[in-house]
């Protein structure tokens, strides 16, 4: 099936819309997707730290038995 499936493909158009890439917009692509990449994980890795921290303070303050009491205005199990 696989065999039949590649005989079958547009080898010269495939070849031909290789061709049309610009070599200096894909670079660009890449290194703005690069630059994203970075920017995400950073965000995700402060998101993961604060909710660590609050997480910590949270179980501390039960543990010890101080009364964690709800921020005013905020519903329970909003986000």
């Amino acid at each position: 099936m696989t065999t039949t499936t590649l005989r079958t493909m547009p080898v010269d158009e495939l070849r031909a819309q290789a061709g049309e890439i610009r070599f200096g917009r894909f670079m660009l692509t890449v290194i703005t997707a690069f630059f994203f990449a970075i920017g995400w994980c950073a965000g995700t890795a402060w998101r993961a730290v604060v909710f660590s921290a609050l997480a910590v303070r949270y179980g501390y303050r039960a543990g010890a038995g101080i009364p964690v009491a709800p921020v005013p205005g905020h519903a329970a199990g909003t986000g």
